[in-house]
């Protein structure tokens, strides 16, 4: 079930509670202008639209007018078919390179997705095998057995339902949206999380939608470009920030998350460089790197979120980034 947080009179954001929880679901904003609605991003399936859809229709009659696809990811684009059911005419905007990512993407979440319904098929010897690895992280496999074996069925047959849906507006660099009272940025900072990032602004409000370009509680290094990531979060600072909305977790109030975020990224990645330097491979450079206080203020502690900092971000963002830095 998503939540909605009202950050201001005419901006909502549709958020699921428990963010780490497995498949992980992005955040729907919803826009109120005089003239229409305005989306950002769509959820990851027919659930989770028809949710944003209902939070809607108790507020307004008025149509969506636009959803803005921050990237490629299923999470977020899987719920388009769904609104445009509803609202026939919506323009979808994104990326010029957010098709075709859009395409692989749904094609490897559902393989994904089928793979972990196999394991669901087999969830009592997968639990055992979890309680053997986590034997001294309870909350580990409390989290697993709750929310990986839940979760998995119904969201593997939400994914088999997911079409992709083509934009039917596209950009490279920028697009202003004027639409009633209110006028909406769009634009594109660099690769960051994917070639098809982009990022709305609202100036009036000062709000910015980052997509998971930024996400809470920890980033996602699966696809991440790490050098082009940091000059993105740099590049971000110089916006006026009120509100900061995620690709995933609640919204917060003013810059410090966008600064750590960064502070974050800044550090591994000199971390990798520097043991590149003294000639060491991927693994010992996983192996080697110390996050410090940064680490608690992303984790605050918590078992799983320290779980998920390790296996979501760390992991994949050394092994993926570690060729680009040795080839600089």
């Amino acid at each position: 079930m998503m939540e909605a947080h009202q950050i201001s009179d005419q901006v909502t954001v549709m958020v699921r509670p428990d963010w780490m929880r497995m498949f992980v679901v992005g955040n729907v904003s919803i826009i109120s202008t005089s003239e229409g609605l305005v989306l950002f991003d769509a959820g990851n399936g027919p659930k989770v639209a028809n949710q944003v859809i209902q939070e809607i229709q108790k507020k307004t009659n008025l149509p969506v007018k636009y959803i803005i696809i921050s990237h490629g990811h299923i999470d977020h684009t899987g719920g388009l078919e769904t609104y445009r059911n509803i609202w026939p005419n919506l323009e979808i905007i994104g990326h010029h390179t957010l098709y075709p990512y859009m395409k692989r993407d749904v094609k490897r979440v559902k393989s994904f997705a089928r793979d972990r319904h196999k394991r669901w098929l087999k969830r009592d010897s997968f639990m055992n095998d979890v309680r053997s690895l986590y034997k001294d992280s309870p909350q580990i496999i409390r989290y697993f057995g709750q929310y990986y074996i839940d979760d998995v069925k119904e969201l593997a047959e939400e994914y088999e339902k997911t079409n992709v849906i083509l934009p039917t507006i596209t950009f490279s660099d920028s697009l202003d949206i004027r639409l009633g009272n209110r006028q909406l940025r769009v634009f594109k900072a660099g690769n960051a999380n994917t070639p098809s990032d982009i990022l709305l602004y609202l100036p009036d409000e000062k709000i910015l939608f980052t997509g998971d370009v930024m996400t809470r509680p920890v980033p996602y290094g699966f696809t991440s470009y790490g050098k082009e990531w940091l000059e993105v979060l740099e590049k971000l600072k110089s916006l006026d920030i009120e509100w900061l909305v995620p690709g995933h977790g609640e919204p917060l109030k003013g810059n410090e998350y966008l600064h750590k975020f960064s502070d974050l990224f800044s550090l591994v990645i000199q971390q990798m460089k520097d043991g590149i330097k003294d000639g060491k491979s991927a693994k010992e450079i996983r192996s080697s790197i110390s996050l410090g206080d940064i680490r608690n203020f992303f984790t605050q502690g918590d078992a799983v979120a320290n779980f998920r900092l390790d296996t979501w971000f760390l992991d994949p963002f050394v092994s993926r980034n570690y060729k680009t830095l040795i080839d600089e």
